[in-house]
């Protein structure tokens, strides 16, 4: 799912990818990559200026898996309220 919202500190729109999720079976298989070819270029066409995710800390293989997609790892502190 692709949520979108206007960024003031990246002067524009702003994906954001809040779920994905590969069977276990089907990883190391090109469709994750494959799906987020799909994402990236969505997010491109509607006019997105930066796609943003976030993904456990401690899960290496998404983070690594990230990585060689050219995203960069943030020095923020995520925050949350429960309501």
């Amino acid at each position: 799912m692709i949520i979108w919202s206007y960024s003031l500190e990246y002067d524009g729109i702003e994906a954001v990818l809040d779920e994905l999720y590969l069977a276990p079976s089907a990883r190391g298989s090109g469709l994750g990559h494959e799906l987020m070819q799909h994402v990236t270029q969505a997010a491109r066409d509607a006019g997105a200026v930066v796609l943003r995710l976030e993904t456990e800390r401690d899960n290496d293989h998404a983070r690594v898996f990230y990585t060689r997609l050219r995203f960069e790892t943030l020095d923020r502190v995520l925050l949350m309220l429960a309501l």
